[in-house]
Formats: structure tokens, sequence, C-alpha cells
């Protein structure tokens, strides 16, 4: 299929165009090809992006014609208790979750880059839950942290401990959340474990004849040039938790409340359940700017404290 398209673009552009240059010709033959993307674009990308930034300066119920109110959406957002609980129980997710998935990761990448026999089993093990289906491993473990019927609480019982009511108790919910989270470690350990392999081992070789022990090759080697892999971790991390969602939907349900409930759940519930889609339209674009922001100051940052090896 493929090369019948360029057949077909390159026949438009050479018949139709015969008096065209070759270099003209070779760019409308581009255009040609890559149309189908720009318009897939155009229609499904940028005009959703402007549609709601429009939306978010509207009063929008979706059946009726939207009522321009100007910045009245960010105003009431001000004013919303619901949505400064909801932004900080998404910081409370970031703040725990992200530093928990990279610290644990580099523990489990660390051992499974040990040359043993069997580690590829170990690995291919820590790595599956990240091929599985979310909503699926979600139902799973809303069932293994059930208080009373749960698995957990049943083999903590025989161990002689009593176990918290995890989803169900306001302590331990978001907990619950960041400890299902942390089940997804693999892809985090298969980034860290590539950076463990891209380090020379002639630097450890060094060091060791130099009478550096572990702990000092660790610290001064295996760090300094794991960070380019921890920036990555990192900034992918805090943007996939800052937009939390789907587990937090699935595990807790109706019962998501203020202790629980995620900034993206909070969207959610004013434009599909409330029908305010010039709010939901205003919080998403207030999201967007807090992850570009973060985002940045990530990128800014990191010229202190990632190193890479072309760096002199």
């Amino acid at each position: 299929m493929k090369m019948g398209l360029e057949k077909i673009g390159l026949e438009l552009a050479t018949s139709t165009h015969k008096g065209l240059s070759q270099k003209q010709r070779e760019s409308m033959f581009f255009l040609i090809i890559v149309s189908p993307w720009i318009l897939g674009f155009l229609l499904f990308t940028l005009f959703p992006i402007v549609s709601s930034l429009l939306a978010s300066f509207t009063s929008w119920d979706i059946i009726t014609p939207p009522e321009f109110i100007g910045v009245g959406n960010y105003i009431q957002m001000i004013k919303d208790s619901q949505v400064w609980q909801s932004l900080m129980n998404t910081l409370y997710y970031t703040a725990i979750g992200v530093p928990a998935t990279i610290i644990f990761g580099l523990f489990i990448a660390i051992l499974v880059s040990q040359r043993i026999k069997g580690i590829y089993m170990f690995r291919s093990f820590y790595y599956l839950p990240c091929v599985l289906s979310g909503v699926a491993t979600a139902f799973v473990w809303k069932w293994l942290l059930h208080p009373m019927f749960g698995p957990v609480n049943y083999y903590l019982f025989l161990l002689g401990v009593d176990g918290p009511g995890w989803l169900a108790d306001p302590l331990w919910s978001k907990r619950s959340i960041v400890l299902y989270r942390m089940w997804f470690i693999g892809g985090t350990m298969m980034i860290f474990l590539a950076g463990l392999n891209a380090i020379p081992r002639e630097y450890y070789e060094a060091a060791e004849i130099d009478g550096a022990s572990k702990k000092q090759c660790f610290w001064r080697i295996t760090l300094p040039l794991l960070t380019p892999s921890i920036f990555f971790c990192l900034i992918t991390g805090i943007i996939a938790s800052l937009q939390i969602f789907g587990e937090v939907y699935i595990m807790m349900g109706s019962s998501a409340d203020e202790y629980t409930r995620p900034f993206l759940h909070y969207l959610w519930m004013q434009a599909f359940t409330f029908q305010r889609m010039g709010y939901a339209s205003a919080l998403t674009w207030v999201l967007f700017i807090i992850i570009f922001v973060v985002t940045l100051i990530q990128l800014i940052m990191q010229k202190r404290w990632v190193y890479y090896e072309v760096d002199k």
C-alpha cells in the first residue's frame, strides 16, 4: 500500500507539474505523501485543542449553545475548594509515587543486572505487569486489598496482624493507590538496566585498582552516569502522575471522595457527570499549564545535576 501511495504521488507530481523543476516536484511529492498525517493532525489534534481553549471561556452544557463568560470559569476555579483538594491529592500521588518508583526501580535494576543463571527470567517477571491491561490489574488489586475478603488481609490475619482498611480507609486509600502504581516499576527498571549496561566497565576496573569500595563505585560512578536515566524517569513519571485517573476511577469507583480524588478525576466529573464542558475545559488548560511549567523547570534545573559523558 505504501508503494502504491508513493506511485500515485509520484505520478501526480510529475504529470500535472511537468513544468516544475526537480526540487519543486520533490517538494510536491513530499506534501502529497504527508498530507494524510497533516489532515489528521488538523482535524483530530489542533482543532480539539483550539476548541477546548475557546470553550474554557464559555458556559456550555453540550445541549444548549455555549455562552461566552470570559474568565468566569477561571475565577470560579480559584474559589472552588474541591479543585484545590483534588490538586493536593494529585501532588501527593506525585510526591510519594514518583520518587518511590525511581528508587525501587533502580534497586531492582541493580539486582537483575547481575550476571547469574536465570536472571532473564527475573527480568521478565518484573516487567510482566507493564504489558498487562491496566484496567484488569486495577480490578485484581481492588480484590486483593478488599478489607474483608481480600487475600492480603487474610494472610496478615494468619500472621497475627490486623490488616488496615486499605481502599475503604481514608488514612490508607491514597497509600493503597501508590502501592498499586509501584507494581509497574518494570518499565523504570528496564530504563535503568539499559543505563547500567551503557556504563563502560573500564571505569569500575580503574576504581578497583585505586582501592575504591563498591559503595564508593556506586556513588562516584554508577549514580552520576545514571543521572540521564533518572532525569528521563523523573520527567515522564511526573507528567504521568499529574494525569493519574484510571486506577483511582476503577479501584475507588463511586466511593472516590475528596481524600482520594485526583485533579483529572474531578475534571472528568465536571465534564461527563455535571455536563459543565466549559468549566472542564478551563480545568484542562490549568492542568496543561501546571505540567508545562513543571516540565520547563525540570529542563532548566537538569543542567545542575544531570551528567552527560559528552559534557566537558
